[in-house]
């Protein structure tokens, strides 16, 4: 069975948020993106407590094509560290999940 998972990042601006998105999209690494923003951040980064506006991107793909997405946001972040984080869809409706599997990039 297909596993399908929730990719989960931020970005320093809506733009940035927007081309990256967007290129997923076009490669067919994600099946859909969403941007939510500004939201407010607090965490460390070299010892100081930091506070900023970003953008949070949800990406919609398949398990096994994680390590794609993962490197084509790295390639675009401007962050050192961006947080890439995965979530399994535990449950979805079929026609959501069918729709998913077939707007993405094959397993070939």
């Amino acid at each position: 069975m297909t596993s399908f998972i929730q990719i989960d990042t931020t970005t320093a601006s809506e733009a940035e948020a927007q081309q990256i998105s967007r290129g997923l999209v076009e490669q067919r690494l994600v099946a859909c993106a969403h941007i939510i923003g500004p939201v407010s951040s607090i965490y460390h980064w070299k010892g100081q407590v930091e506070e900023d506006k970003e953008w949070h991107c949800l990406f919609k793909t398949r398990e096994s094509l994680f390590n794609k997405v993962a490197d084509a946001i790295r390639k675009s972040h401007s962050y050192k560290c961006p947080k890439i984080i995965a979530l399994p869809i535990i449950e979805a409706s079929e026609d959501y999940l069918a729709w998913m599997n077939s707007e993405l990039l094959s397993d070939l």
